[in-house]
């Protein structure tokens, strides 16, 4: 079983210098205007912790990018040169709830999208393109991102004009590569379709499905999981969930079920649970699938967990363990300080106090060494401070600090 980081949702930031750069063109009828966009930009994320290790939300934030003057070349327009100042683009511009993506810290794979809105307002130039609305831009950015050598190399992979000029914008320019715009996908679908779902330990009702789940949940053999999930989609009655063991099973755009009860087996072993919403978007010649996952994962004795505690600037590293996604049945059998996925820096010796759902505090020293000082639920509030480590110099962890524990069911 992978190692899950339980979090506070902790959430940090990092600031990339970049140099970014676009060549396109404007197809007209009396000839082409050449759009050689470039600039720099000191590119400010804002990363934040998920159930999964492998997995980082990335939001765009404070966006102040220097684009270069342009001089623009229309043919058969008076005056036939128009020459656009050194702009700042900045949230004005930028659709910031829609400019985000995902990082995996382990393979440094990251994926971005940008979302802008150009109106004649704030670029007046763009009426002597032909432009009379507002225009939409969205890119979709991959590549990688290192986060602790700051390093970040991405390309675009697709991108969409709204206004009908994607038919006329064509990449590359006089290049060996020069395409059409509306070539220019890199074998990307971008389906109108989107579906969410999360799991719930226990028996819940369809309406209490907004309570806080995960994708990924830890129980005991025999323990009920609600499965909650919402879709959207052109063709609303194509959604559905399947698994490894079970065949695909037909939902409604929301709702919720209990593994085992209704539709599917209860798992003896980790599942995942695949949903599926279809859209109205062909891609290939088929209606293009929206999909999400839930794992449900079941304990077995040897089975490690990673706590992710959390330094809110109080000195204490806390992180608390929701009964909603763990087993209140899962017990402890040993626990140890570990590197964090993003940092080397490991404090040997900490106090530890942990609170029970039942307000029962538990204290014990937590080392390097995988020691088992007391046997207590996973499930409730961990604390830890830093403790005399003798004469030696260690790295004190800034925000976050882990701890690997075993794990094994109990009575």
């Amino acid at each position: 079983m992978n190692a899950c980081a339980y979090t506070s949702r902790i959430a940090f930031r990092k600031a990339f210098p970049v140099a970014f750069r676009a060549t396109l063109a404007l197809t007209r009828k009396k000839g082409r205007v050449d759009l050689n966009l470039k600039g720099t930009t000191m590119l400010t994320l804002l990363f934040e912790t998920t159930h999964d290790p492998n997995t980082l939300l990335v939001q765009l934030e404070d966006p102040e990018w220097l684009l270069d003057e342009l001089d623009l070349k229309i043919p058969g327009a008076k005056p036939d040169s128009i020459q656009i100042p050194q702009t700042i683009l900045s949230r004005d511009v930028f659709n910031l709830d829609e400019c985000k993506g995902v990082l995996n810290p382990k393979t440094s794979e990251f994926t971005f999208t940008f979302a802008l809105t150009l109106t004649l307002t704030r670029f007046p130039a763009l009426a002597s393109l032909g432009v009379r609305a507002p225009v939409r831009v969205t890119v979709f950015e991959k590549g990688k991102l290192d986060l602790k050598a700051s390093i970040l190399e991405t390309h675009a992979s697709s991108f969409r004009v709204s206004g009908g000029l994607m038919r006329a914008l064509v990449v590359h320019p006089g290049e060996p590569d020069e395409m059409p715009a509306l070539d220019f996908k890199n074998k990307v679908c971008h389906c109108d379709a989107g579906i969410g779902a999360h799991a719930i330990i226990g028996k819940v009702a369809p309406g209490q499905c907004a309570e806080e789940g995960a994708k990924r949940v830890l129980i005991c053999a025999g323990t009920p999981v609600t499965l909650c999930w919402q879709s959207e989609g052109q063709n609303a009655a194509n959604q559905s969930v399947s698994s490894a063991s079970d065949p695909t099973i037909l939902l409604g755009t929301s709702g919720a079920f209990v593994v085992g009860d209704k539709f599917l087996k209860p798992p003896t072993a980790t599942t995942d649970y695949k949903f599926s919403a279809q859209g109205g978007t062909k891609c290939d010649g088929q209606f293009c699938i929206a999909t999400d996952t839930v794992t449900i994962d079941v304990v077995s004795t040897g089975d490690t967990e990673t706590l992710n505690a959390f330094n809110s600037g109080s000195g204490i590293w806390e992180v608390k363990v929701s009964p909603l996604t763990t087993d209140p049945k899962i017990m402890i059998t040993s626990i140890r300080t570990v590197a964090c996925a993003l940092s080397n820096a490991i404090y040997p010796v900490w106090d530890c106090k942990k609170t029970d759902l039942n307000n029962h505090v538990t204290h014990g020293r937590v080392t390097t060494d995988s020691e088992s000082p007391f046997a207590v639920p996973l499930v409730g509030t961990w604390q830890f401070v830093l403790a005399d480590a003798g004469p030696n110099t260690y790295p004190v962890p800034r925000t976050s600090a882990c701890f690997e524990v075993g794990v094994e069911c109990g009575a």
